[in-house]
Parts: C-alpha cells; sequence; structure tokens
C-alpha cells in the first residue's frame, strides 16, 4: 500500500513561514517603488493561460510547462513567464493605448524541473515591460532600471552581462551556418569545453575555426566590441554591434559602468530576443539573479507590432543573494487575561482604536498566572515595538496614543 503524502510537497515548490514571507514582502516592495518612479504601471494577468494562445509563443520547452484540460477539453497552462501574457494583453486590451506602454509585475512563474536539476517549479519573478520604442534609450533605460532596482533591494555587489543576440547569430551563420543550433545550444549550457571541442571537429576553414573559439574569450569592457567586428563581414552583425555601442554611450550617462560586462555568449533560453540581452550575477547564487533583454517580433505574433525590451527578476534568487536585514519592529502587543470578560471588551477597544490611528496592533489573551510570562517571552520577538500588559493598556485613549507616540520616538 502507498503511504499517504501527508507533509511531503511537490518537486520544486516550497513553503514560506512568516518571517520569509515579510522580508520577500521587503524585497518585492523594494523594487515595485523603485519601478513605479520611473513611471512604470502595475499589471496582473491570469495563472492559468490558454495553450494555443501561450504555450507556443513562451518558448519554453513542452515538458516544462504544466498542462491542464478544462471542462470545454481544452488545454490550459500554467503560465511559465510573464512576458508573453503580457504581449498578449498589449495586442487585445491595450491595442489602442498610445505607445510606449511602461509596464511592470510580481507574478508567480510555473515551469516543470527535472528530479536532478534542483531548481524552482513554482518562482516569484518582478519586472517590468517597456513597449513601443525601438530606440537606443529604451534598451538603456531597462538596463538601468534592473541595476536600480537590485540597489533598492540592498544588492550593491553583482555584474550585468550584456551581449547581443542579433550579432551572436549573425556571427554563428557566417562562420558555421549548418551547426548554428547546436553551438547556441553549448553556449546555453556555458559548456566552453564542449564548445572547444565540437568547433574543432567541424568541417569549416581555419579562419572560421579561429573565430569561433575566440568567441568565449570576447568579455570584458566596450573594447571587446572593437575587436567582434573585426571579426565578422555581414551588415547585420556590424549593425547590431554598432547598436550596442550607441546602447553602452547612454549607460554612461546613467552612470552604472562598473557594473556593466560584456560577453558575447551571453545567450537567453528564449527564442523571442532580438538584440540585445543581459544577465545579472551575484555571489554566492548559481544561477542569474535577474535577466532581460530586446524582443522586436513576440508581440506582433498576436497581431500588433510594437518592439520592445523588459527584464524579471527571481526574487528567490534576489533573497538569496542579500543579507537578511533585521527589519524595523512595527506592531504592538496587547496581552490580556482571558478569564476576565471585562478585560477582553477593554482590550478589543483599545486595539481597535489603536489600530484606526494606523498602528498595528496584536492582542493575546492568556490565564492571568501566564500573563507575565507571555509578556517576557513576546519580548524576544524583533518584530514587537512594544509588549504591554493589562496596567499599560487599559489606560485612557489619550494616554495610549501618547504612549505609542512616545515608544515610536524611542524606536527611531
Amino acid at each position: 500500500m502507498v503511504k499517504p503524502l501527508v507533509f511531503e510537497k511537490p518537486l520544486g515548490v516550497k513553503d514560506y513561514l512568516p518571517n520569509e514571507v515579510r522580508w520577500k514582502k521587503e524585497v518585492e516592495h523594494r523594487i515595485s517603488s523603485c519601478m513605479e518612479r520611473w513611471g512604470y504601471q502595475e499589471i496582473i494577468t491570469p495563472a492559468l493561460e490558454y495553450y494555443d494562445t501561450i504555450g507556443g509563443s513562451s518558448n519554453i520547452l513542452q515538458h516544462r510547462l504544466y498542462k491542464l484540460i478544462d471542462r470545454d477539453g481544452k488545454t490550459l497552462v500554467l503560465r511559465p513567464d510573464m512576458t508573453t501574457p503580457i504581449a498578449r494583453v498589449v495586442a487585445s486590451l491595450l491595442k489602442d493605448a498610445p505607445l510606449p506602454l511602461r509596464l511592470c509585475y510580481n507574478a508567480s512563474i510555473y515551469r516543470m524541473q527535472e528530479q536532478e536539476a534542483g531548481k524552482d517549479a513554482e518562482f516569484f519573478q518582478s519586472g517590468i515591460e517597456l513597449i513601443g520604442s525601438d530606440q537606443p534609450y529604451a534598451d538603456a533605460e531597462v538596463v538601468a532600471l534592473a541595476a536600480e532596482s537590485l540597489l533598492a533591494a540592498g544588492l550593491s555587489d553583482f555584474k550585468i552581462a550584456i551581449g547581443e543576440t542579433a550579432f551572436l547569430e549573425s556571427f554563428l551563420e557566417e562562420k558555421a551556418g549548418a551547426y548554428t543550433d547546436e553551438l547556441k545550444q553549448l553556449l546555453i549550457r556555458q559548456d566552453y569545453v564542449g564548445w572547444k571541442e565540437f568547433v574543432q571537429t567541424l568541417p569549416i576553414n581555419d579562419d572560421n575555426k579561429d573565430c569561433l573559439l575566440t568567441l568565449p574569450k570576447l568579455q570584458g569592457n566596450r573594447d571587446v566590441i572593437r575587436r567582434a567586428k573585426t571579426m565578422v563581414s555581414n551588415d547585420t552583425a556590424i549593425d547590431a554591434l554598432s547598436y550596442l555601442e550607441k546602447v553602452l554611450d547612454i549607460l554612461e550617462q546613467y552612470d552604472i559602468s562598473k557594473y556593466i560586462h560584456i560577453d558575447f555568449t551571453t545567450l537567453r533560453g528564449h527564442n523571442y530576443y532580438t538584440g540585445m540581452i543581459f544577465e545579472v550575477y551575484a555571489t554566492p547564487v548559481g544561477f542569474p539573479i535577474c535577466g532581460g533583454g530586446r524582443y522586436n517580433d513576440l508581440i506582433s505574433e498576436f497581431g500588433r507590432n510594437a518592439p520592445a525590451v523588459g527584464f524579471g527578476i527571481w526574487i528567490e534568487r534576489l533573497i538569496e543573494a542579500l543579507q537578511t536585514e533585521q527589519l524595523t519592529a512595527d506592531t504592538y502587543l496587547f496581552v490580556f487575561d482571558d478569564q476576565d470578560p471585562e478585560q477582553l471588551k477593554s482590550v478589543i477597544q483599545c486595539a481597535s482604536s489603536c489600530r484606526k490611528s494606523g498602528n498595528k496592533v496584536e492582542v493575546i489573551g492568556v490565564t492571568a498566572e501566564q500573563v507575565q510570562t507571555c509578556i517576557e517571552q513576546r519580548k524576544q520577538d524583533k518584530r514587537y515595538i512594544a509588549v504591554l500588559g493589562f496596567e499599560e493598556w487599559s489606560k485612557q485613549e489619550s494616554y495610549i496614543s501618547e504612549m505609542i507616540k512616545n515608544l515610536e520616538e524611542v524606536s527611531e
């Protein structure tokens, strides 16, 4: 007989305890506030989408989609990203909205993981989409906002690896066109040993082999762009590099150059990217904590031609990179004798009055013998501004307000 699953959870999901939730919400709030200061408006889309609408356009591998069948026999999916649902909304509900649009989100994303992958199947993401501009300032704004959002969250030590999809694809096509897909998969896996071994076996001329073997070394400051231009002869690749130079010129004005690292092996798993792409790395996290780029063709799949660029921050990964801060105490605790009806009536009135003044108030009822022990125990909880017994909270309302005001001044 199979043992019933009582406490077990599905692979890749987790529970968040109150202290973890409080810290997560604080980090999300800092990020969202930053995005709103740049003029981005929050959008919410459903967790469930039709497979025919989202499943193919998202470019997430089929075996990683959570699929369901509704009562009408139609296939649904849990959203595997937010970019594609937002593209759907921009082409439908917002089809008459003037461009550019600046949208932001906080949402759960769902992707099925392999047993040994060690990744989340449900994860939280905060991100933005700037829709309707194909100019370098838009790319630069998105990269700069990603950096500022991470700084606002409390992260200061990170690197932004910037690549160029159009350059990379044109470069690979020019040097080894018949093997582009295999080469891209090696880059996505960051298998540079495999890259070298595979390139050496290709039936191409030595000059092209040398260029391919040099690609993983095209990293550093913007000087590598000039070097990359000498390695290609097609206009598409050269134009893409010139565009990237313009983006970097603007990023210098945002004063975030110290975070920028050019890496032409950067290649994200989504096939909808068409230009500049980037990923953000921070120790000790082994995966990117943020990623994004330009996707000029995705929204046209839904019937509206609109270039776009955006990014998403993996909140769990960001929290792993952050040192958990001791959040400011924000709650008052009133302890009362739960065997005394008058104290119950009084604590409800006092707590209600304080909450109407904008204060967070929690009440706990215990026996008279346990009151002092409860107070001493709860004082160890750092989220309480003060833990008050009957003699303290049962005063007149004006006295309580004054007491809380004094406690707030002390806590500051």
